[in-house]
C-alpha cells in the first residue's frame, strides 16, 4: 500500500511505480500472520539534462536608455535545469538584471556581446548589439548647476588629460569651462579628471562618447572599433553647438586641425568645434587651437610657459598616471609648450 499514490503506486505483487518527486511509505501486510512492514522512499525527479540554448528573438540595435528583455530559451523544453545566467562582453555598455534578465543600453558603442549561458552544461548562446545616442547628453538645466555666470572661456577635449597637456597653464592662470567628450564611463580616468579639475578649480563636464580603442580580432589582426561616427556622431555634434550657444563666451579652445600628432578623435571634436563655431559665433567670439606639435627632436620655436607653471603642470599631468604613462612619454617634450594659435591664423 503506497500512503500517496500521487507519488509512487504499488501492485499486489509488490512492484512500485514512481510517479513525480517526493516522500513516500510504502506498507506491506504478511497475509496469514498479518504482520506488517513499511519502507520510506525519496523519489526524485528524473534528470533530463539541457543538449543546448538558443535566441528565441534578438534586437541588434538599441538607444541609450533603452530597455529590452531578453529571452534565451533551453532545449529541450523539459529539461529538468532550465536557469539562464545572461552577461555581456562589457559592463560599461550594457547593464543587465541577471533574475529578470531586463538588459539596459548604457553608452553608445558598435559593439558589444550579449551572452545567455545555460546553468546546467555550460551551453552559451551569443549575439552582437549597436548602441546609438541619436540625441546629446546636455541640457540647460545640467549647465546651470555649474554657475558659469563669470565664466567666458570653453574648452572642448576628446579625452580626459587632453586640458592639461595640451592647456594645463592656461587652467592654472585663468578660468575655463573644460568640457571632456569621452569616457565619462571609465572609471579611472574620469576620477583622474575629476580630481585635476578639483585642483585647477575649473567648472568642467565628463560625457559618456567612446572613444576610439582595440576591440576585436581579424585575421589575427586588432581592429579598431570607429563607433565615433555610426552611433553617436550627430548627439556629439548636438552637444557642441549646444555649449556654444549656451552663454556668451569671449574664448573657445580645442584640439588643432592636424589632431595635434595625429589623434582621430582629436581631428574629429576639432572638425566638429569649428563647425559650430563657424555656424553662429564667428565675430562675436575668438576660437583658438592648441599650438602646433612638433617631434622629439624638432626645434619649437615657441615660447615656453613660466617655471612656476610649469612645475604645476607637471604634477596635475602624472595625477592621471598611470593610464597616461604612454601620452607622457610620447609627447613629454610638448609639456612646456602652449602656443595657442587663433583659428584664422591656422595654416
Amino acid at each position: 500500500m503506497s500512503s500517496n499514490k500521487n507519488i509512487a503506486t504499488v501492485s499486489e505483487k509488490g512492484v512500485v511505480k514512481a510517479k513525480k518527486a517526493g516522500v513516500v511509505t510504502i506498507r506491506a501486510k504478511e497475509p496469514f500472520t498479518r504482520k506488517t512492514s513499511k519502507i520510506k522512499l525519496k523519489i526524485k525527479e528524473q534528470h533530463i539534462p539541457v543538449t543546448g540554448i538558443w535566441w528565441k528573438s534578438k534586437i541588434t540595435s538599441m538607444e541609450v536608455g533603452e530597455k529590452i528583455k531578453l529571452n534565451a530559451q533551453i532545449e529541450p523544453w523539459n529539461a529538468t535545469n532550465k536557469k539562464i545566467i545572461y552577461s555581456s562582453s562589457d559592463k560599461t555598455k550594457v547593464s543587465i538584471d541577471t533574475n529578470g534578465g531586463v538588459l539596459t543600453a548604457l553608452r553608445p558603442t558598435e559593439y558589444v556581446e550579449v551572452r545567455a549561458t545555460s546553468v546546467d552544461g555550460k551551453y552559451r548562446a551569443t549575439y552582437q548589439l549597436k548602441i546609438t545616442k541619436s540625441k546629446g547628453y546636455l541640457t540647460k538645466q545640467s549647465l546651470d548647476k555649474l554657475n558659469l555666470t563669470n565664466v567666458t572661456k570653453l574648452m572642448i577635449v576628446a579625452h580626459p588629460d587632453d586640458e592639461t597637456l595640451w592647456g594645463g597653464s592656461h587652467l592654472i592662470d585663468s578660468n575655463y569651462l573644460v568640457v571632456c567628450m569621452s569616457n565619462g564611463w571609465y572609471k579611472k580616468r574620469s576620477s583622474d579628471f575629476e580630481r585635476v579639475m578639483s585642483q585647477t578649480g575649473d567648472p568642467h563636464i565628463i560625457l559618456d562618447y567612446p572613444d576610439v580603442r582595440r576591440d576585436w580580432v581579424t585575421d589575427g589582426k586588432y581592429g579598431y572599433e570607429m563607433d565615433l561616427y555610426s552611433t553617436c556622431k550627430n548627439a556629439m555634434q548636438e552637444d557642441i553647438e549646444f555649449l556654444l550657444n549656451y552663454k556668451k563666451w569671449d574664448e573657445v579652445v580645442t584640439h588643432n586641425p592636424n589632431g595635434e600628432y595625429g589623434k582621430f578623435h582629436h581631428q574629429q571634436v576639432s572638425n566638429m568645434v569649428t563647425a559650430a563655431f563657424k555656424k553662429t559665433l564667428v565675430g562675436k567670439s575668438k576660437l583658438y587651437y592648441f599650438g602646433r606639435y612638433y617631434n622629439k627632436g624638432e626645434e619649437n620655436p615657441g615660447d615656453k610657459i613660466s617655471e612656476g607653471n610649469l612645475q604645476i603642470k607637471e604634477r596635475l599631468i602624472n595625477e592621471y598616471q598611470p593610464t597616461a604613462k604612454g601620452a607622457i612619454d610620447a609627447f613629454g617634450h610638448m609639456i612646456p609648450y602652449e602656443n595657442w594659435v587663433l583659428a584664422e591664423d591656422w595654416k
